[in-house]
């Protein structure tokens, strides 16, 4: 086959163009197996682009080692890929809160991020003549992968318009300037539905956002599109199937989204 340390970085490089950069250590291990190659070392020296990074404070996590075997084809060693895991301490994360039905006090961690993103980015405007709150989403983005966090749409608007006293239409902006969708499969459970009497009563709130969203995204199609009033049913946010009401979290994520 012909290998060298050479020949091997002219892989690499030909792999950074085609492939993900998280299969890049396992690719280069691949093709060291191929080669034969043993007892070799490959250390990446992190620079940052700005080199002024630097470690403030930091804490001490506890770390779970993998060791995956890289085979290579018709050889007679394999090389070890060593992967490093960091788990969080049993006092940073309870998974049986939810199971226990304590919903409030797990999705804790999930509200404070977003409440601290708009802290975070009022702190920054302090001291600053005039700012507005269309800037927010300059500076702020938030990526939903599939519809298991969609309910970050309506906890957005809600901390926009009862804690910082936006209006309906401004804090509707910046919601849909802020949130990005990705829809990775149209299997069930990246397009999840969920029941409507079970939010209403664990997240009355949001529901009445969500049902204000659905209503108005019903009133824009209506006046601006009104040919597609025959599929208004099946793009609509809320499902009203008296036997199994239901939210589309796929259809609030793609009506909420500036980018899909």
């Amino acid at each position: 086959m012909g290998c060298s340390s050479s020949g091997l970085a002219k892989r690499a490089k030909k792999k950074l163009s085609k492939t993900d950069l998280r299969s890049l250590a396992i690719g280069k291990l691949s093709d060291m197996t191929l080669c034969s190659l043993s007892d070799f070392l490959v250390k990446l020296k992190y620079i940052p682009l700005d080199r002024k990074q630097k470690w403030v404070g930091g804490e001490v996590v506890q770390a779970l080692a993998y060791d995956v075997p890289i085979p290579g084809y018709k050889t007679k060693n394999t090389i070890n890929l060593h992967l490093w895991e960091a788990k969080a301490g049993a006092e940073d994360f309870n998974p049986f809160q939810f199971n226990d039905g304590q919903y409030e006090s797990a999705a804790q961690l999930h509200f404070r991020a977003q409440q601290d993103m708009i802290v975070r980015f009022k702190e920054r405007k302090d001291g600053k003549s005039s700012w507005q709150w269309y800037e927010f989403p300059n500076k702020v983005v938030v990526q939903l992968n599939d519809t298991h966090p969609t309910l970050a749409i309506p906890e957005l608007m809600r901390l926009l318009m009862d804690d910082d006293g936006l209006g309906w239409d401004e804090a509707w902006d910046a919601t849909t300037r802020t949130i990005a969708y990705t829809n990775h499969t149209v299997l069930p459970e990246a397009l999840e539905k969920c029941s409507q009497a079970v939010m209403w009563k664990l997240l009355p709130h949001h529901m009445e956002i969500i049902e204000e969203i659905d209503k108005r995204f019903i009133a824009m199609i209506r006046s601006t599109k009104p040919e597609l009033e025959s599929k208004l049913s099946s793009m609509r946010i809320m499902d009203n199937n008296p036997q199994k009401p239901v939210v589309r979290m796929a259809n609030l994520c793609v009506v909420s989204s500036h980018t899909v």
